[in-house]
């Protein structure tokens, strides 16, 4: 197993995650952590819901008929001045998050099936354990699903994703989940606020 250090927590991002309302830095107000670098109007993101299509009639007929749920997906983008390959470099490693998020204190990397597992350690002592599904060295990117997490998501897939952007890179974090046990624009403003500190805090160090 691969333990990666974290990178230094301001007290803003540190204040925020307190004010989680319960659920760390699932719930937590991530505003001040993406706004402390100063450069919150350069993300560019958007939020839209997605039906989910359920089974046939013939197929429920043993099951209890619900309203349909719907999909939220989240969608943040920064660009950045570095050449898509020192990006890579920072971010491609599935462990490599504790070196760039301000939120991350602690990931430690392991396998479970041939699959690469990753358990994420919060500055305010959340545990949250994804595993990648997806990974293109050639393409710069990885998309994983959360296991366990006290998030208020369900059915969560996520890609972070680098492509190059003039002289510099766009870096694009994406996911698409359900809300569990929170309202919709609750579990989109976790996740929003999640990516925004995340892509804030690259923005700053690859000037």
């Amino acid at each position: 197993m691969v333990d990666a250090p974290a990178p230094a927590v301001d007290g803003r991002a540190a204040n925020a995650i307190d004010r989680g309302a319960g659920l760390g830095i699932l719930g937590a107000k991530l505003e001040d952590a993406a706004a402390s670098s100063g450069t919150a109007a350069h993300i560019k993101g958007e939020t839209r819901p997605m039906p989910i299509f359920r089974p046939t009639a013939a197929l429920l007929a043993t099951t209890l008929l619900t309203t349909p749920a719907l999909a939220l997906e989240v969608s943040q983008s920064v660009e950045v001045q570095a050449p898509p390959e020192q990006v890579w470099d920072l971010i491609g490693g599935f462990c490599s998050i504790a070196k760039w998020h301000p939120v991350v204190k602690q990931c430690t990397e392991s396998q479970q099936n041939g699959a690469a597992m990753r358990k994420l350690t919060t500055v305010d002592g959340a545990v949250i354990v994804e595993k990648r599904v997806q990974y293109s060295d050639e393409g710069m990117s990885y998309t994983y699903v959360i296991v366990d997490s006290p998030l208020p998501v369900s059915d969560y897939t996520s890609t972070i994703a680098v492509m190059g952007m003039g002289e510099g890179s766009m870096i694009t974090w994406s996911g698409d989940f359900a809300a569990k046990g929170a309202s919709d624009a609750k579990a989109v403003e976790v996740i929003t606020g999640i990516y925004q500190a995340g892509l804030n805090a690259l923005k700053d160090r690859l000037r």
